[in-house]
């Protein structure tokens, strides 16, 4: 057991997870001298302490010992924020497939657009009020979402109940899409699929 190489990981672990020698030793329940040993190489953490180690730093006592990681970890917590991020861009592609049909009664005319022609360049009516709120939730989700993962906003019960009803608004008008006959089943088939995952 290198004693060094087990110090100098344990430094690095440290800054990466940007905390300080008397936060290690707080968590630790032991002094910051005893942290500082550890980090100079000149004493190893024992057992129980390398389990509250591995514990903090999402990683393996062998790991510790090794002195480097040998598996990439991802925290469950960004893996579901992850998972949120790709379903709220599927729901954003469903607005490249043709979104809407039906007939221009003043020129006679057939129609199809997809869901950002109906909103930039619609033909008004309820189709373009309904897609307009779809948009404008989505918008705002794939913007909290992306702001969660990069930990530009922290998430709190607030932004828990805004994500929460603007996914169940989002899923009943895209259910009441899927009703209307003007409205591809489609699109609004990929808009439920990826908000209820």
């Amino acid at each position: 057991m290198d004693v060094e190489n087990i110090g100098r990981f344990l430094l690095k672990l440290r800054k990466e997870n940007n905390l300080t020698q008397k936060e290690i030793a707080t968590l630790c329940s032991i002094s910051a001298q005893a942290v500082s040993k550890w980090e100079r190489g000149v004493s190893v953490p024992d057992i129980e302490l390398l389990e509250r180690l591995s514990v903090l730093y999402r990683i393996s006592i062998n790991e510790i010992i090794s002195g480097e990681k040998k598996t990439i970890y991802i925290d469950v917590e960004k893996r579901r924020k992850i998972v949120n991020l790709t379903a709220s861009a599927l729901v954003f592609i469903a607005y490249l497939f043709n979104y809407f049909k039906g007939n221009a009664s003043n020129w006679g005319i057939n129609y199809t657009l997809k869901g950002y022609q109906l909103i930039f360049n619609g033909t008004g009516g309820y189709a373009v009020i309904l897609s307009w709120c779809v948009f404008l939730v989505l918008v705002s989700y794939l913007i909290i979402r992306i702001y969660l993962l990069v930990k530009i906003i922290d998430y709190s019960s607030l932004l828990h109940k805004y994500l929460i009803l603007s996914m169940i608004s989002v899923i009943f008008i895209s259910f009441i899409s899927l009703i209307i006959p003007e409205f591809y089943a489609f699109p609004q088939l990929i808009i439920l699929i990826a908000l209820v995952v």
